[in-house]
């Protein structure tokens, strides 16, 4: 799965729009469309982790989901592209992301 970002956080991303919409479906099996961003790069502080093409969707009716069960709103989900090109490892207990740099 491609790491994603709410369509409607393009610009603060600075994510650019590379090509038209295309089909692709959710984890619930739910049709979206989706827009590819020009290839990016993924930073955290100062050091650049990954040159990425983030899917740009609708993150609405993932975060009317998350409201609806008290959570807080998300930008952006991160895909198997990420976890695999560095060998990611998600801690869910200690709540942490180990990523192979």
């Amino acid at each position: 799965s491609n790491s994603c970002v709410d369509q409607r956080l393009a610009n603060q991303f600075n994510l650019s729009i590379a090509g038209d919409p295309q089909p692709m479906t959710g984890a619930g099996n739910e049709k979206l469309s989706a827009q590819a961003s020009n290839k990016s790069s993924l930073s955290y502080k100062s050091q650049v982790l990954a040159q990425l093409e983030f899917m740009l969707i609708d993150m609405q009716p993932i975060n009317t989901a998350f409201k609806e069960q008290g959570e807080s709103p998300i930008d952006g989900i991160i895909g198997a592209d990420l976890l695999q090109q560095h060998n990611g490892i998600i801690d869910y207990a200690k709540r942490s992301l180990k990523l192979n740099l």
